[in-house]
């Protein structure tokens, strides 16, 4: 027979992995979002890329820049304050974008050699001191 302590462990166990599903997925989610600006945000401020599908329906262009990065943060933020995510979790999940965002930085200027310059970099200086103030 079971014990009301194993069917009370087995519940919590998939409660666990249930929520490091869900973290994952939406981690996964929040990621391809961010990938989308963190080049045009820190190394083209004033590069406007066009977005097919906006462009086409509504004959605008999506600007990737810092400012719309921050408000995708600033939205995300508000998103899971709205949904009653527990601060240590909003902390982690910031911690693992703003990790994101370094690793695609470093990876961008490792695979394009020719963006090491000065200006650039001073361009990422920029961008992470904007980040960081926000």
């Amino acid at each position: 027979p079971l014990h009301a302590e194993d069917s009370s462990a087995e519940f919590a166990k998939k409660v666990q992995t249930l929520n490091q599903i869900v973290y994952r997925i939406v981690i996964e989610h929040i990621t391809k979002k961010v990938e989308q600006y963190v080049e045009h945000a820190f190394l083209a401020e004033n590069c406007v890329i066009l977005d097919v599908k906006s462009a086409s329906s509504r004959n605008e262009a999506t600007s990737f820049t810092m400012r719309s990065l921050l408000a995708l943060l600033t939205d995300l933020v508000d998103l899971l304050k709205a949904n009653c995510i527990f601060p240590l979790v909003m902390n982690q999940v910031l911690c693992q974008i703003f990790y994101f965002i370094r690793c695609s930085l470093i990876n961008t200027l490792l695979r394009e050699g020719s963006l090491c310059t000065p200006s650039n970099a001073f361009q990422i200086k920029l961008g992470v001191s904007q980040l960081a103030e926000w």
